[in-house]
C-alpha cells in the first residue's frame, strides 16, 4: 500500500510496527531515531525497519509518499537515495511490492555522519549492544548527566531507554531470520539472560520470542531475509 502524507507539525517520538519507506516529494525536516538524527530533504527516501521508534521536526511542511515495505526487510531505518526518484514514485502508485523491490536493488545508503557527540552515542548503541551509558560519555569528554539531558531533548527518550530499545530490535531481527538459539541471541546482543530479553522485546513489539519464531515461519518466508 501507498499513501501520501502531509506533514506540518512536528511529531514527538512514535513507533511504527510495520516496515515503511517514507518517499520525501516536498520540504524538509530533521529525524532522530535509531539511525540517529539527520536532516531530511526532498529528494531523499527514508526506509524505516519493524518497531522503529522515532522524532521528526519539521522545518518546511512536508509532503511524502509512505510505501509499505514487505516482512522480510526486516532492517533498521537508513536514509537512501534513489536513481530516479519520479520512477520510484510511479512504480509506488501502480504496484507498492513492485516498488519496495525497486528501492532495495537501486537504492544508495547515505552513511550518517555524527558530529554532535550526543549523535555519536546514539550510533554506539545501536552497533555496540554491549557498551554503557557511563563508558560513552566518558568516551565523548561529557559528564553522564549533560548526556542525559541532551539526549532525552534531541531524542525523546532517555539514553538507557534508547539502548534497550535498540538491542531488542537487533534481538528481533535476529528472531524472526534465523534459526540461532534465543539464549545465544540473548547474550549476543548484551541482555543479562534470555529472561531479560524475553521482557525488552515484549515492551517493544507487545510479544514474545516465541510468538515471533513461529510467526517467521509464515509471514517471513517469501524472500530471503536481509536489512535494507
Amino acid at each position: 500500500m501507498s499513501a501520501f502524507q502531509t506533514l506540518s507539525a512536528s511529531l514527538g517520538r512514535h513507533r511504527h510496527r510495520r516496515p515503511y519507506a517514507a518517499v520525501v516529494l516536498e520540504g524538509c525536516f530533521e529525524e532522530a531515531g535509531e539511525a540517529g538524527r539527520f536532516t531530511v530533504a526532498a529528494g531523499d527516501v527514508i526506509a524505516h525497519g519493524a518497531f522503529s521508534s522515532h522524532c521528526d521536526r519539521i522545518e518546511r511542511p512536508c509532503v511524502i509518499l509512505n510505501i509499505d515495505l514487505p516482512d522480510y526487510l526486516a532492517g533498521s531505518t537508513a536514509r537512501l537515495r534513489v536513481r530516479d526518484l519520479d520512477v520510484l514514485v510511479r512504480t509506488a502508485l501502480k504496484d507498492p511490492r513492485e516498488a519496495a523491490g525497486a528501492l532495495t536493488e537501486s537504492a544508495r545508503l547515505l552513511a550518517p555522519e555524527p558530529d554532535d557527540p550526543v549523535d555519536r552515542l546514539a550510533m554506539q548503541f545501536v552497533e555496540r549492544p554491549h557498551v554503557g551509558v557511563a563508558e560513552c560519555a566518558e568516551q565523548l569528554g561529557c559528564s553522564r548527566q549533560s548526556v542525559y539531558r541532551r539526549f532525552q531533548r534531541l531524542y525523546g527518550v532517555g539514553p538507557a531507554r534508547f539502548r534497550t530499545e535498540a538491542r531488542a530490535r537487533r534481538a528481533w531481527v535476529r528472531i524472526v531470520t534465523s534459526a540461532q538459539p534465543l539464549a545465544v541471541i540473548a547474550v549476543e546482543e548484551g541482555f543479562s539472560d534470555q529472561a531479560h530479553m524475553n521482557r525488552a522485546l515484549r515492551s517493544l513489539t507487545g510479544r514474545t520470542p516465541g510468538h515471533w519464531r513461529r510467526v517467521a515461519q509464515h509471514s517471513f518466508n517469501t524472500g530471503p531475509a536481509r536489512m535494507i
